[in-house]
């Protein structure tokens, strides 16, 4: 048995593999095991390095609907982000995770206009929570100034009125 594990930053992406030891046996006989605990990744989402706090949101994103119990945290964190890349990869693991908490943070970015590639993933991720309450905001969004964000709204708003988006 080989168990892989994915490390990803801003630079390169490495993998590192645990041959089938005793380590790896231990890590597979415990129910729901993490690399991370959950206070593991609120103190690397306050770390000085932007390539840790990235990684950090893209882990959360991997675990989907698990990173639930985190939104009211995340949601507090993307309140501080600065960063465009940053506040996009936010709204990248808010539609991983599917939560609806996040709605009323994605909307407020997607009307924001900061950037097209953070209004184009906030859209997105609407799309994938489904939740109808964003649709006057997207609606709107269809009409805006940049064509990535009203390509991205039009897709959103469609999934969302045909119930197409991941279910929560």
């Amino acid at each position: 048995m080989h168990v892989t594990c994915l490390f990803r930053t801003a630079t390169k992406q490495r993998r590192c593999a645990l041959s089938d030891t005793l380590s790896a046996r231990v890590l597979l006989a415990v129910p729901n095991f993490r690399m991370d605990t959950t206070e593991s990744h609120l103190a690397k989402l306050h770390s000085s390095d932007k390539s840790v706090r990235i990684a950090t949101l893209i882990s959360l994103a991997r675990q989907g609907k698990d990173a639930a119990s985190l939104v009211p945290d995340l949601i507090s964190y993307g309140g501080q982000v600065t960063d465009r890349q940053e506040l996009g990869v936010l709204a990248e693991t808010f539609g991983a995770i599917g939560d609806t908490r996040a709605v009323p943070f994605l909307i407020a970015t997607l009307e924001s206009n900061l950037d097209a590639r953070v209004g184009q993933r906030a859209a997105d991720s609407l799309g994938q929570i489904g939740d109808a309450t964003a649709l006057p905001s997207l609606l709107a969004a269809r009409h805006g100034p940049n064509r990535l964000v009203r390509s991205a709204a039009r897709t959103a708003a469609a999934m969302i009125a045909n119930g197409q988006s991941d279910p929560a």
